[in-house]
């Protein structure tokens, strides 16, 4: 990616079914999106297939290169290695590279709208 991505976040974070489930495991308690985002609001709403599931409070939000992406942050992305959270990210941004900036937002729950089933 040559140039940074700016954006600014609005009041939604989406999520695909499978990381909403982790999140209600406990499990996932940060998410690490491409580029610069900044945040409008400290108190978003978790999206999840269009529907909003949770309400959540923005703890700290912190930017860096991919390639400063370590062991702690993929644990607080759910995942068990940073090698599985490099792996995701780059399914997901294909022309990710070690230069590139992401910004991890770490958030906690407030209160759920829609809770999924966790097994």
């Amino acid at each position: 990616m040559s140039d940074t991505r700016r954006v600014k976040l609005g009041r939604k974070l989406r999520f695909n079914p499978e990381l909403i489930r982790e999140i209600a495991r406990g499990r996932k308690t940060c998410t690490v999106r491409l580029g610069i985002v900044e945040p409008t609001s400290r108190t978003v709403v978790l999206y999840c297939k269009g529907r909003p599931v949770a309400v959540a409070e923005i703890e700290y939000v912190r930017y860096m290169k991919v390639r400063e992406l370590g062991e702690g942050i993929a644990r607080l992305d759910g995942f068990s290695s940073r090698e599985e959270l490099l792996e995701r990210l780059t399914k997901i941004y294909p022309y990710l590279t070690p230069d590139d900036w992401v910004t991890v937002i770490k958030f906690r729950i407030i209160r759920w709208i829609r809770r999924p089933r966790v097994r």
